[in-house]
């Protein structure tokens, strides 16, 4: 690059260090079609990771186009049924203990 710029050097002088350059650019990854089909993933919940490797685009391209408002996620993701934690499986399981030992003694 540096002697393509030397050349420009020799016959437009300085200023053909700061002119502006054309820079080559690939077609758009996230074509309209992949945004529709993106969206009815997204919106269906599923992860964004997951979208991103069905589509096979980039997760950070596929993230990017979240943050620039081409893809919306959901707001609030469905809950999980029957959720609990291992404070509430562990007074389960000493309330069944505690059945069982009452029911074996009468």
């Amino acid at each position: 690059m540096l002697l393509a710029l030397s050349g420009n050097y020799g016959k437009e002088g300085a200023p053909a260090f700061f002119k502006q350059r054309v820079r080559h650019r690939k077609g758009n990854v996230i074509t309209p079609e992949v945004l529709e089909k993106a969206q009815q993933l997204l919106d269906q919940g599923w992860n964004r990771c997951y979208v991103a490797k069905e589509l096979g685009i980039k997760s950070d391209t596929f993230r990017k186009a979240i943050y620039g408002g081409r893809l919306h996620e959901m707001e609030d993701k469905p809950a999980r049924q029957n959720l609990t934690t291992k404070s509430t499986r562990d007074k389960i399981d000493a309330d069944s203990i505690r059945l069982r030992l009452i029911a074996s003694a009468s």
